[in-house]
């Protein structure tokens, strides 16, 4: 039953950044929390399994299933097994068990998430964001286009603009989701390939420009290569901007925390590196929250799951008080 003295936050995205993002708020007391979930991928387990049964990308779905279930370590991390060997070889577990439930029963995407959800002690909602089977097409600045979401940081240029190959119905849920949120999280990942396939469904950007809810960016702390090389931090606003039509960030949360010669000499090998915080390029209505939110664990730089779970707290509670 959902309390009326909680706070409806509803996350958007994909990929390993929104399963990250969504693990360390789950169990804040004070929210109601929805992730709203592209199913945009064509690679690996999800491309075969979407190629073979016709049926939208599960991989990024399965991903904040398993972190946002709150059964044994032990059986969560079923579904993210992976066959080494064998015809089955490279898939997931977890994409076979979504693909057999929705066949056996005849449910759509959403549908067979909801009953998964119950099985795996899951409190939050997840919500494709479109139950269609969908693939993306990205513009480059030299007009190039590149098909397929695992293709599209390969050939190495600038995106201009992330589009679908046919028109897309919104899923009903995330339209009601965005509706009644009170905060909207644009998570952290990749920006064109995770982020970017929820915001352009025509119905779902409609309803983000329309909702009251404070809308918030947690920014990335890496270019990633071949989707946002080079980019500050106005430069994914920018582009966030551009793909919804119109202003929709109220406030950003960004990374202040340096890292060593070592860590940033390592990410330049990968073609990566720290984003530019360039706040003077920013519109002055937006909010700019300069936190330290970064850790490196295994020679690797992510967001501090405590540190993001703090500051949500403390942004939720001041927002409970502003209610």
């Amino acid at each position: 039953m959902i309390l009326k003295n909680k706070i409806n936050v509803v996350c958007i995205g994909g990929g390993s950044g929104l399963s990250h993002f969504v693990k360390a708020i789950k169990d804040i007391e004070h929210i109601n929390l929805k992730c709203i979930v592209t199913v945009a991928d064509n690679g690996g387990s999800s491309g075969v399994l979407k190629e073979e049964y016709n049926v939208p990308a599960l991989g990024d779905i399965r991903n904040v299933l398993v972190a946002l279930s709150n059964v044994q370590d032990e059986m969560s991390s079923l579904l993210d097994f992976r066959f080494d060997s064998g015809f089955l070889k490279s898939h997931s577990l977890g994409n076979i068990i979504i693909t057999g439930a929705m066949m056996s029963s005849g449910l759509n995407l959403s549908e067979t998430i909801n009953n998964l959800a119950h099985v795996f002690n899951v409190n939050s909602q997840i919500i494709p964001s479109t139950n269609e089977v969908v693939d993306i097409k990205a513009t480059y600045f030299d007009n190039s286009e590149m098909i397929g979401e695992k293709n599209i940081s390969l050939p190495k240029k600038k995106i201009k603009k992330i589009e679908y190959l046919n028109d897309v119905e919104a899923n009903e849920d995330a339209i009601i989701a965005i509706n009644e949120a009170d905060l909207i999280i644009y998570s952290i990942g990749s920006l064109y390939t995770s982020l970017m396939p929820n915001l352009i469904i025509p119905r779902i950007n409609v309803a983000i420009k329309n909702s009251k809810a404070e809308k918030i960016f947690f920014a990335n702390l890496m270019s990633q290569p071949g989707e946002t090389d080079n980019y500050t931090l106005s430069m994914y606003v920018q582009a966030i901007n551009n793909h919804l039509g119109y202003c929709g960030i109220d406030t950003i949360i960004a990374n202040n925390k340096g890292f060593s010669d070592k860590i940033i000499n390592k990410y330049q090998k990968k073609s990566a590196a720290p984003v530019i915080i360039d706040q003077e390029n920013l519109d002055k209505n937006i909010n700019v929250l300069l936190e330290d939110i970064a850790i490196v664990k295994n020679n690797k730089v992510i967001h501090d799951p405590e540190k993001i779970k703090k500051l949500f707290e403390g942004k939720i509670l001041c927002h409970s008080r502003e209610m």
